[in-house]
């Protein structure tokens, strides 16, 4: 219980206090972030990490393969529930109040 997804600036840190552990913060998937936006005609999220799949074929694909901390991806959010994806997924943190 108190989990909630990571905003990106804790994504962000977590990650570069790993240091040389950075392979291990990595997964198969793309992590998602709360940070949720709606720039008016879209609501998409930020996508931080990357994943070892790497898409070819289309300059519409996101980057493959694992990128820096700084790194970011929008994902559209199409749908008003839950948008899935076999490389999109998600660590939960927890608040020490």
């Amino acid at each position: 219980m108190g989990k909630r997804l990571p905003r990106e600036e804790e994504w962000q840190l977590a990650i570069k206090q790993a240091k040389g552990k950075k392979q291990e913060m990595h997964s198969n998937t793309w992590e998602m972030t709360e940070s949720e936006y709606n720039d008016g005609r879209n609501r998409f999220c930020i996508l931080k990490g990357g994943s070892e799949y790497k898409a070819e074929g289309s300059d519409w694909y996101f980057d493959g393969g694992f990128q820096t901390e700084d790194f970011a991806a929008k994902q559209l959010l199409l749908y008003p529930g839950i948008d899935r994806c076999s490389t999109v997924g998600f660590r939960c943190v927890v608040d020490l109040d």
